[in-house]
């Protein structure tokens, strides 16, 4: 097995950090993080950040992003490096949003969507006074909702982001590959789908998505580690 790098990008991939400058964590970051410095993924997995940046801005959101683990990156580029690493696009893998970012290597990057959102703040608890007044009106929402055809895959905002549970399913399977580039150019990333549209991001599909999470679930149950 080749020993594999995988290049993570901060913001809008890992973590959300408004103007405000608080960094909100995307879901199962942390258990993203057990996953990348896991002992046995560390016998064939360098993991190293590169982001657009200021160095000053770096240190804090990288400390956020991996606590303790912060000390076992490869290395950390910030915007005074943005040239590519060089590397070897047979053993490397940018995870970053911005599909921009890799157009000269669009063969050594998983793309995954944009997060931007934080989670929604948490509501008090409604008084008895509250609850009363909102029965007709929830009776009345009931019947309109119900009449509703959602793709919930698309519309539900709701909906949990698992995408970094799919990261880890989709580097896990790679790790036995000889070539990653050559992998994602003949189609690695669809690997569930035999037909799969053009200029399609592979997380845009529900189906591949889901094989994704699913694979990464069963690593991390593999591996011991705790779904957070």
């Amino acid at each position: 097995m080749k020993r594999k790098l995988v290049v993570l990008d901060l913001n809008g991939t890992l973590l959300y950090r408004p103007k405000t400058r608080k960094v909100f964590p995307r879901p199962y970051l942390s258990t993203f993080t057990s996953f990348l410095f896991h002992p046995e993924t560390r016998k064939w997995l360098d993991v190293m950040v590169w982001s657009s940046a200021q160095p000053q801005n770096v240190a804090p959101v990288v400390a956020s992003a991996f606590g303790r683990h912060a000390s076992q990156l490869k290395t950390v580029w910030a915007r005074d490096r943005m040239a590519f690493p060089s590397h070897n696009s047979g053993t490397t893998f940018l995870v970053d949003d911005s599909p921009s970012k890799a157009h000269f290597q669009p063969s050594n990057h998983i793309c995954l969507p944009e997060f931007t959102s934080p989670p929604p703040p948490r509501r008090k608890a409604p008084t008895h006074e509250a609850k009363a007044a909102t029965l007709s009106a929830e009776d009345d929402l009931v019947a309109r909702v119900e009449s509703l055809s959602l793709d919930s895959a698309h519309t539900d905002p709701a909906r949990p982001d698992q995408v970094l549970l799919a990261i880890i399913g989709i580097l896990d399977k790679a790790k036995d590959e000889t070539h990653l580039a050559t992998w994602i150019a003949d189609g690695g990333l669809e690997a569930a789908k035999k037909q799969f549209p053009e200029r399609t991001m592979w997380f845009a599909d529900d189906e591949i998505l889901k094989e994704w999470i699913e694979h990464g679930k069963t690593t991390i149950q593999r591996l011991d580690i705790t779904l957070a």
